[in-house]
Formats: structure tokens, C-alpha cells, sequence
């Protein structure tokens, strides 16, 4: 009884400090999923305030007044690492950029007609493990399969916090990079779950604490 009252307190405590973390203000319309094969974005370490666990990255949908949908299906695939090149040094070799602790986050089909502001959300089964200690994060969207074409994206200029490289052709070389600016992000979050276990057993300790 008593580890299965830890194993839910635990689970409560993750769940109640979760949290999400937006990055890049509204500055229009950009046709990542419109245009690319292969689509990086670094983001500066100091977002983030410590070691968190990433379980969803979501960016904000701004279709265009006259083609707003997907015109089809597509799907892409995301992966996640600590970046060998920080916010600004981006290189245009995709792979110079990947980090030792890349994973797969998600792969992801999307269609239909999403209204501006709509989340284009990854969310991959597991979470990827961040310590912003150790580098700027990177992630890298290749297009696996189905036409480009699709929903655009809202954009916003932040030097300093986050970059990109793109191809709109292959998935090796980029075209451009390094523009200060990148797609509006909205990352969420949990806590390390050490830190989340530390919290569940201070709860359960206080909960078993005999009274008097």
C-alpha cells in the first residue's frame, strides 16, 4: 500500500508540474512544412532554467488567407539532441549540427485545414531528456514521405535565442541558415523525474508521518 500510494503521489507530482515554455513572438507567415525536405531549428540553452524532460514540441499554424490546408497528406519525422553548433553557428551540413545524444522524438502524418494558432504537435511516446548545462538544443525535421505543400507556420525574429538551416531540396546541405529567427515553439515540459521523485516521497512522507 504504501509504494502504490508513493507510485501515485509520484505520478501526481509529475502531472502537476508539468509546464510549457513558448519561444519567438507572432512575425508571420513561414512555409516549413510548405516548402522543405529537411528543416533544422537550434534554440539558445538559457530557455530553459534547468535539466527538464521534453515531451511535446509544438509549433503555431498560420495558414495562408487563400490556401490554408495541407493540399494532402505528409509525413515527417522529428529527432532531438544537444547541438554541436550553438544559436548562430549553425553549419550547413545538416549532420555537423546533430548531436552524440540525438533520439527520435516523433514521426508525424498531418492533413486537413488547421484555423491560425492551431498547435502542429510532435509528441513522441518517450521523452527527451535535456540539460540545457550542455549545449544549445537542435531539432531536425525530415519530410519521409507524401509532398511538402502544407500549413504554414507563424515566425517571429529572436537573435540571440534561436536559429535555423533548411533545404528545400535533399536533406544533406542546407540552403540558408543562421537567420536569427525561426518558428514560434511552444515546448512542454516535465521536470527530471528525480526531482519529481523527491517531491513525491516528501508528499508520501508527510502523508504517513503517525500522528499523534
Amino acid at each position: 500500500l504504501v509504494l502504490v500510494s508513493i507510485a501515485t503521489i509520484f505520478a501526481t507530482a509529475l502531472s502537476a508540474s508539468a509546464s510549457t515554455v513558448d519561444v519567438g513572438g507572432t512575425g508571420g507567415a513561414d512555409c516549413t512544412f510548405w516548402c522543405v525536405d529537411r528543416y533544422q531549428q537550434v534554440y539558445s540553452a538559457s530557455i530553459f532554467s534547468g535539466p527538464v524532460l521534453i515531451d511535446s514540441v509544438s509549433f503555431f499554424a498560420a495558414p495562408a488567407a487563400g490556401d490554408p490546408s495541407w493540399n494532402g497528406t505528409s509525413t515527417w519525422q522529428m529527432t532531438i539532441s544537444t547541438s554541436v553548433n550553438p544559436v548562430g553557428v549553425l553549419d550547413l551540413t545538416f549532420a555537423n549540427n546533430v548531436g552524440g545524444d540525438v533520439a527520435l522524438f516523433d514521426t508525424r502524418t498531418f492533413t486537413g485545414t488547421p484555423n491560425a494558432n492551431d498547435l502542429v504537435t510532435f509528441d513522441g511516446a518517450g521523452s527527451f531528456a535535456y540539460d540545457p548545462g550542455n549545449g544549445d538544443l537542435l531539432i531536425d525535421i525530415i519530410r519521409t514521405a507524401g509532398i511538402a505543400q502544407g500549413v504554414g507556420l507563424d515566425r517571429g525574429y529572436d537573435p540571440g535565442l534561436m536559429d535555423r538551416a533548411y533545404s528545400f531540396s535533399g536533406t544533406t546541405i542546407a540552403i540558408a541558415g543562421n537567420q536569427a529567427f525561426g518558428n514560434r515553439t511552444r515546448f512542454g515540459l516535465v521536470p527530471e523525474p528525480s526531482t519529481a521523485l523527491l517531491l513525491a516521497l516528501g508528499l508520501a512522507g508527510m502523508g504517513l508521518r503517525p500522528r499523534r
